[in-house]
């Protein structure tokens, strides 16, 4: 009888994915494509988006289960306790309070770190999350060495447990054809040139000190000034940040995308003069190494996992710094050698973080936990 490894695919079927679900979906993907003699075994509830995962075939089952109110805690484990699976993998939410030998992904703590950038009803329910991970976990897969001993330090008695496997990059993130930039630059009316910024408006981006920066080149720079555009849906506490990049928002000529499709990144990512990660705080960060595989010239802020995510192939300032950001910009926009250079280490980069890697560095990590007394 085959090994049976259940994956909590909650996350990937979410309607609106952002950094995590996405993580959990492509991961999900990855994992049903490896040659194993494991039987997979997806559960998520009603609603979502199960077409986006993988089809069942001879080695991959779906299991919807019924229920919504606290799902992971009742109806999951009811049906893990109904029929069990010889490891459970949590990519993306908490392992069950019932729950057979498990593995989860600790994404990160920027709730410790940044407190404020977090409603409180929100960081509570993270620190229990993590608590409760760290205590029931065979294994703890984390995105970045940054992560690993962050959540060390915090957790020390989770040290001999902790794997890192770095995401991957879809297939589908590089470079887009002009006609296809020029196509999605129209529908949602970005005019060229532009710098761009992509993930869910709340504060742990950043956002402010990105918007004055481009505030403060235009001033250098007004007869051939930048265009800004984000691209993010509206995350917890989204008034507070555009409170604060209104003073800023008019000069740096601020284009914000709610909007945006998945199929349409790429062509985003392509025709953008510099792609900028501003974010104070990040596990991972995979915006950046999507913008690395469009070929777009990386800014990135020199703080958490941005700079192992980024390595030689993007430019740092320091995290927070306006006016460092806006000299950085300037740089690289006056030096088309430069930005040449850094688009072609990120290409490369990029070809070298793959999910098919990252699966298969997670199957291992599995196939640890299951071969722990």
């Amino acid at each position: 009888m085959s090994t049976v490894i259940g994956i909590d695919a909650s996350r990937a079927i979410s309607p609106q994915r952002t950094g995590t679900e996405n993580y959990s979906l492509h991961l999900i993907r990855a994992l049903s494509e490896l040659d194993h003699d494991y039987r997979l075994r997806l559960y998520y509830p009603g609603g979502g988006d199960p077409d986006a995962l993988p089809a069942a075939h001879d080695r991959l089952e779906h299991r919807p289960v019924s229920g919504s109110r606290l799902w992971t805690h009742t109806s999951l484990a009811r049906e893990l306790r109904r029929d069990p699976v010889d490891l459970l993998f949590v990519p993306a939410h908490v392992i069950p309070l019932y729950h057979p030998p498990s593995v989860v992904t600790v994404h990160d703590l920027g709730y410790r770190h940044r407190p404020a950038d977090h409603p409180a009803r929100q960081r509570l329910m993270l620190g229990v999350a993590t608590r409760w991970n760290v205590r029931a976990a065979r294994r703890i897969i984390v995105p970045s060495r940054f992560t690993a001993n962050d959540l060390v330090v915090h957790h020390p008695e989770a040290e001999p447990r902790v794997d890192v496997v770095r995401h991957g990059v879809d297939q589908t993130f590089r470079p887009a054809t002009q006609t296809a930039i020029d196509d999605t630059l129209g529908r949602h009316s970005v005019a060229a040139p532009y710098a761009l910024s992509v993930g869910t408006i709340q504060p742990r981006k950043d956002y402010t000190t990105l918007v004055e920066a481009v505030a403060r080149y235009n001033q250098r720079q007004p007869d051939d000034p930048l265009n800004l555009v984000i691209a993010g849906r509206r995350g917890w506490l989204v008034e507070r940040v555009l409170d604060e990049i209104e003073p800023f928002r008019a000069a740096a000529r601020l284009t914000i995308l709610t909007d945006v499709e998945d199929t349409e990144l790429p062509a985003l990512y392509s025709g953008a003069l510099a792609y900028v990660q501003p974010s104070r705080f990040e596990g991972f960060g995979m915006p950046v190494l999507e913008a690395m595989a469009c070929g777009a010239p990386v800014v990135f802020a020199d703080a958490t996992a941005l700079p192992e995510v980024a390595g030689e192939a993007g430019l740092a300032f320091p995290t927070g710094n306006a006016a460092e950001l806006a000299d950085r910009l300037q740089v690289l926009i006056g030096d088309p050698n430069l930005r040449l250079q850094l688009s072609r280490r990120g290409i490369e980069r990029a070809k070298r973080l793959t999910w098919h890697r990252s699966a298969s560095a997670t199957l291992a990590v599995l196939e640890r936990a299951m071969a722990q007394p």
